[in-house]
């Protein structure tokens, strides 16, 4: 709303519709998602620590879906 300088919600929705972009709620998840396979796929012995914590919250995100 800040961005398009408008109160409206139709407008936000409908310029959202025209420009292809996904509510934001559902971009955090598509980028967290990507981080946490990123994360869970590295080498490092520091990220193979934290992976299985990792492998739940990738779940959780699907599961928004």
């Amino acid at each position: 709303m800040k961005l398009l300088q408008t109160g409206s919600v139709a407008v936000v929705n409908d310029c959202q519709t025209l420009f292809h972009l996904l509510p934001i709620t559902c971009q955090i998840d598509v980028r967290t998602a990507k981080f946490l396979q990123k994360f869970i796929a590295n080498d490092n012995s520091i990220c193979n620590l934290f992976s299985k914590q990792a492998e739940v919250n990738l779940k959780k995100v699907f599961l928004r879906f």
